[in-house]
């Protein structure tokens, strides 16, 4: 939760991914295949890992990438190889991002999207 204040300074605690502007509005092409078609494979560049009080953490990957694999690169690059991923949360879109659902997946998912932590 984050602290912000409206323009009469009254303060209100409101989830980071609420912050941000929407970078799309409308479905891409991934989002409209039939249910388990796969798209050809594409490499996401700059898709960047953002958490509170550090820097971005930026990466490229595949849209074949699974969540999990997401998260061991981002605790790996951050040191904390050691941690579960299960204790690391991915935020998307205002939604929760399972370990087990690959990237092309996502509604909206593209390259230099943010993904908060």
């Amino acid at each position: 939760m984050t602290l912000i204040f409206d323009d009469h300074k009254f303060p209100y605690r409101v989830p980071i991914a609420c912050i941000n502007e929407p970078t799309r509005y409308l479905p891409s092409e991934i989002e409209m295949l039939e249910y388990g078609e796969k798209p050809e494979e594409v490499t996401f560049e700059g898709l960047k890992i953002r958490t509170a009080g550090e820097d971005d953490y930026v990466f490229d990957t595949s849209n074949y990438s699974l969540v999990s694999d997401i998260k061991t690169m981002y605790l790996d690059a951050t040191d904390r190889s050691d941690f579960d991923i299960d204790h690391c949360i991915f935020l998307f879109g205002g939604k929760k991002l399972d370990n087990q659902r690959p990237l092309y997946s996502i509604f909206n998912m593209d390259s230099e999207m943010v993904i908060i932590c």
